[in-house]
């Protein structure tokens, strides 16, 4: 029996990676027989068995994402020719014997792989500088004193007053 596993690259590019041996393990790990390189991949993931000249299984092992034939999520499951198995982000198809002839082009997508990252400006904090030397910046309120409502918006209007600017009014405000 003639295995192979066929993957196609974001750009379109057929890989095609042959299982020579009876047990084939896919992981991170270097001493894997198929080697993906990507974190939402486990160092063991999942292994590839012939049994006889019959039957392909593929097991998970353990791996923190899960093992996917057809879309569906297993411990262990027989593959047949045509069958997709996902490891990860990476989508293979499977080959026994040359079948299918015509593998249907399944691109590998690495999500966030080139997303730009967008910043937010975010605003500067402005330290209160103390008019005299003693001052701790505490503000001290008797009961005269009217309650503040201090509410912090994302969005500033030119006509509102800034309750941080009140705050800062009020601590300048000597006691009578």
């Amino acid at each position: 029996m003639e295995l192979s596993l066929v993957m196609f690259t974001e750009k379109g590019e057929r890989r095609d990676f042959p299982i020579k041996s009876k047990k084939a393990t896919i992981g991170r790990n270097t001493e894997c027989h198929i080697q993906i390189q990507l974190g939402m991949v486990s160092r063991r993931h999942c292994e590839i068995r012939v049994n006889g000249d019959e039957e392909v299984h593929v097991r998970d092992l353990g791996s923190s994402n899960g093992t996917y034939v057809n879309n569906k999520r297993v411990q262990e499951a027989e593959v047949m020719a045509g069958d997709t198995l996902k490891v990860g982000p990476v989508i293979f198809t499977v080959v026994i014997d040359g079948a299918p002839v015509e593998v249907e082009t399944v691109k590998t997508i690495l999500e966030g792989k080139k997303r730009e990252k967008i910043e937010k400006p975010t605003p500067k904090p402005v330290a209160a500088k103390p008019t005299n030397p003693d001052d701790t910046g505490s503000i001290d309120l008797d009961d005269s004193a009217a309650p503040l409502d201090l509410v912090l918006n994302d969005e500033e209007e030119d006509d509102e007053v800034n309750p941080l600017s009140e705050l800062e009014a009020l601590s300048r405000q000597k006691k009578p």
